[in-house]
């Protein structure tokens, strides 16, 4: 018997490495998304990011993947989302090194074009350079949309000895950005129901809230404390900053 097997044009091909997850509405968002389209990405050849498109609040999870070789690798990435309804869609782009959902094209190294949908398996291409960590960010093209089934990630490689895949790193992260801010402080990884600014001295400040969006505006310039409150009662602390 054969485990984990899949097909390539037409070669049965052994993943590296086979990650399983389900993106949720309690998952870190980031806003807009990407322009999806262009061409597949290829071994070799960078691809150019797309674009932003569209505006509200898009959930992801972020693996990441390791080639431990003193050699650059090329990885084949294949995404299949098992999810029924044709509306709900996963999306997969690869980065270099890490993530910053305030800058979708920071390190951006290539997607996989096609959105897979009702079991459809989408693939790219991508090197991983030597010695080298990349992110892949598998994210809903709908903002809030509610998935009923997972998706896989396959990591396809000659060299799986120089693989290495770490943990889910969606998984009980809180994060605000961008910071410094001017205007509004996105929250990721939990659902606000009530936050608190504090100046340095302790002071209470008032601030205008709308679901994980903190409208900082009117702040003077300086360094301040926030104090969020989910349903549940948990409560987070972050330091901005307000320029």
């Amino acid at each position: 018997m054969k485990d984990l097997i899949l097909t390539i044009d037409g070669i049965e091909t052994n993943p590296c490495k086979t990650i399983t997850g389900r993106i949720l509405t309690t998952d870190s968002t980031h806003s807009p998304r990407i322009t999806r389209g262009g061409v597949h990405p290829i071994c070799g050849i960078a691809k150019a990011y797309s674009g932003n498109f569209g505006r509200g609040n898009f959930h992801y999870k972020t693996y990441t993947v390791q080639n431990t070789s003193a050699s650059p690798d090329c990885v084949t990435l294949t995404l299949k989302n098992t999810d029924p309804d044709p509306l709900k869609q996963v999306h997969l782009i690869a980065n270099t090194g890490s993530f910053n959902p305030a800058n979708l094209s920071q390190n951006y190294l290539g997607d996989i074009v096609n959105s897979s949908v009702t079991g459809k398996v989408e693939t790219m291409a991508i090197t991983i350079p030597a010695n080298t960590t990349i992110v892949l960010i598998a994210m809903e093209p709908t903002a809030n949309t509610v998935f009923t089934a997972d998706f896989t990630i396959n990591v396809i490689s000659a060299n799986c000895a120089s693989i290495l895949k770490a943990i889910d790193n969606s998984i009980n992260k809180i994060s605000i950005y961008p910071n410094p801010v001017k205007k509004v402080l996105y929250v990721n990884g939990m659902i606000v129901e009530d936050a608190n600014v504090y100046d340095v001295s302790g002071k209470l400040i008032a601030i205008k809230t709308t679901k994980n969006e903190i409208n900082v505006e009117e702040l003077q310039k300086g360094s301040y404390i926030l104090q969020m409150k989910d349903k549940a009662g948990k409560v987070h602390q972050d330091k901005f900053i307000k320029n």
